[in-house]
């Protein structure tokens, strides 16, 4: 019998032989009863009934891969099992999911134990506009820490408060922010904290006093103040007059300027904008996905009796109060289930998107 077990694996999941032969060496180890119960019940089920009925058999054929040390490619814990106990089920050859049954694409993940999963080629940073909007940010902040300005009575912000806020939520992980390859929930917690700080900062920040022209020749750049005034008698393709007022020496410098490009930042105009960004990815994530099957943690021995258990099942339409990112590892993102209320308000600002 095992034997049309592996031609049915072979010609109508598609599996490699390796892999068939892994399945066929932890299948003859199994009990007679859970034999029986895996033949009686050999790809019948709808990826819903899966899910529902958790046949303990099935759950046997978790840990196929580890079983036998495989180096195939593409092939993961809980895999095997779901193609065979679920009827139409194709392996591997996806650019995206890492099962087809019928016409969903289904990826499958095993959760850690804070119930997170790294996403993979699908969560790589550029997807999203979070590392651009956190660099840009440090790249300003980065000019206020290098350098003593002159000028600060030109601005009616709290300079004091400005300077706790950017020391306490910010400067710490400037070597973090340089590679973006690590960041851990604290870390995107008080990044979310202190936009949220400067925003009720800048909130009272005058700018209405402010202009400036920047004039490029051939061989130099050089900014000028102007009249606020004059900016309203620019229109294109017309003649038009402005009040230039004093150049602006070491612009780059400039406190005035610095601020300003700061206030119009997009997470420090509306720190939602953040959360907006993160969840995005998530968006993106299953674009190219029908299914999202989560198993148990395994990742503690005391848990192997968990193997094959699944967690949840999500589809296109109840994934978003569900899946965050919870942090960013080895240049990834890494999302995270959730299930309850989080300590970590950017979550649950996520769950509540």
């Amino acid at each position: 019998m095992v034997n049309k077990l592996c031609a049915d694996l072979e010609h109508k999941a598609k599996l490699s032989l390796s892999v068939i032969e892994a399945f066929k060496k932890n299948f003859e180890k199994l009990s007679y009863n859970h034999k029986k119960t895996i033949i009686k019940n050999w790809r019948k089920f709808t990826i819903d009934e899966f899910v529902k009925k958790d046949i303990e058999a099935f759950r046997k054929l978790f840990f196929i891969k580890k079983g036998v040390e495989l180096s195939s490619p593409g092939i993961g814990n809980g895999e095997v099992q779901i193609l065979c106990a679920i009827k139409d089920s194709i392996a591997g050859g996806l650019t995206h999911g890492d099962v087809k049954i019928g016409n969903e694409i289904v990826e499958i993940k095993e959760l850690d134990s804070s119930k997170s999963f790294r996403v993979g080629i699908s969560g790589v940073l550029n997807l999203s506009e979070f590392p651009n909007e956190i660099k840009n940010f440090y790249f300003l902040i980065n000019k206020l820490k290098d350098y003593q300005f002159d000028n600060k009575e030109l601005i009616d912000l709290n300079l004091e408060s400005f300077d706790i806020i950017l020391n306490s939520y910010f400067f710490p992980f400037s070597e973090r922010i340089e590679s973006l390859t690590e960041l851990g929930v604290t870390i995107i917690e008080d990044l979310w904290i202190g936009f949220k700080s400067l925003n009720k900062l800048f909130n009272k920040f005058n700018t209405k006093e402010y202009a400036e022209i920047i004039i490029k020749t051939s061989d130099s750049t050089k900014a000028y103040w102007i009249d606020i005034n004059s900016t309203k008698n620019i229109i294109p393709n017309k003649n038009w007059h402005i009040n230039i007022k004093e150049e602006i020496k070491n612009r780059e410098q400039n406190i005035l300027i610095i601020a300003n490009e700061l206030y119009n930042h997009r997470y420090i105009k509306d720190p939602m904008e953040m959360i907006k960004d993160l969840k995005s990815i998530i968006d993106k994530y299953f674009e190219d996905l029908d299914c999202l099957l989560l198993y148990n943690s395994t990742m503690s021995g005391k848990k192997l009796n968990e193997a094959g258990i699944v967690t949840d099942f999500l589809r296109k339409n109840n994934y978003k109060n569900k899946l965050v990112v919870g942090r960013i590892t080895a240049g990834q993102y890494k999302f995270q289930y959730i299930n309850k209320k989080s300590n970590y308000d950017f979550i649950n600002q996520q769950i509540n998107l």
